[in-house]
């Protein structure tokens, strides 16, 4: 599988991960969590021809692992982030970019 870099596709992409209120719940009461970020993680990956599984250890609060499988018998590569927000009283733009 071949993949480009196309900037705007890629500055699409950014602006909508950016946007996405994930403030952490068991930081800011209320806050609504991760499950929006999922759901656009989860069909960024599939679009990109990953295959995906979500866990979910705590309601409202999904894990996605996108699984990508490799042809030639190389060593596995494992990138892993986080995609909470903590606290953003204070700062200014929130959520643009």
């Amino acid at each position: 599988m071949t993949f480009s870099a196309d900037p705007l596709r890629l500055t699409t992409i950014l602006t909508d991960l950016v946007a996405t209120n994930s403030v952490n719940p068991t930081l800011v009461e209320g806050a609504p969590g991760e499950l929006e970020i999922a759901r656009l993680t989860t069909r960024l990956m599939r679009e990109a021809g990953l295959d995906v599984t979500r866990y979910e250890p705590e309601a409202g609060r999904p894990s996605v692992v996108g699984r990508l499988a490799g042809g030639g018998g190389g060593p596995t590569l494992m990138l892993n982030a986080h995609y909470d927000t903590g606290r953003v009283e204070g700062m200014a733009a929130t959520f643009t970019a």
